[in-house]
C-alpha cells in the first residue's frame, strides 16, 4: 500500500514533469516561427545563388580582379549550408513523425 508521504512524493514529481511539459509546449511553440524563417531564407539563398550570384560576381571582379568575394560567392559553401539544412530537416521530421506513429506500434499508449 502507498503510503500518504510516497504518494505526495509521486504526486510533486507528476506536477514538476507538468509544469516541464508546459514549458516544452512554449518552447515548442517557438520553435515553429524560427522554422518558418529559416525556410524563408534558406529558399532566398537558394534563389540568390541560382539566379543572381555568378552575374554578381563576375561584376565585382571585373571592376577589382583582385577582390575578396565573401563566403556566400562560393557554390560548395552554398550548397553545404543548404544541405545542412535540408538534413537537419529531415532529422526533425524523422522524430516527429517517430513521436506521433509511435503509438500504432504501442497500443498500450493509446
Amino acid at each position: 500500500m502507498t503510503t500518504p508521504a510516497e504518494a505526495r512524493a509521486s504526486v510533486d514529481q507528476a506536477q514538476s514533469t507538468y509544469e516541464q511539459c508546459v514549458a516544452d509546449v512554449a518552447k515548442i511553440n517557438e520553435l515553429l516561427p524560427w522554422l518558418t524563417e529559416a525556410t524563408t531564407r534558406a529558399r532566398g539563398l537558394f534563389d540568390f545563388y541560382s539566379e543572381e550570384s555568378d552575374k554578381n560576381v563576375a561584376a565585382i571582379l571585373a571592376e577589382d580582379p583582385a577582390a575578396v568575394t565573401p563566403t556566400v560567392a562560393n557554390e560548395d559553401a552554398v550548397w553545404e549550408v543548404l544541405a545542412d539544412l535540408d538534413d537537419a530537416m529531415m532529422r526533425l521530421l524523422r522524430f516527429a513523425t517517430a513521436e506521433v506513429t509511435s503509438r500504432l506500434d504501442d497500443p498500450t499508449r493509446c
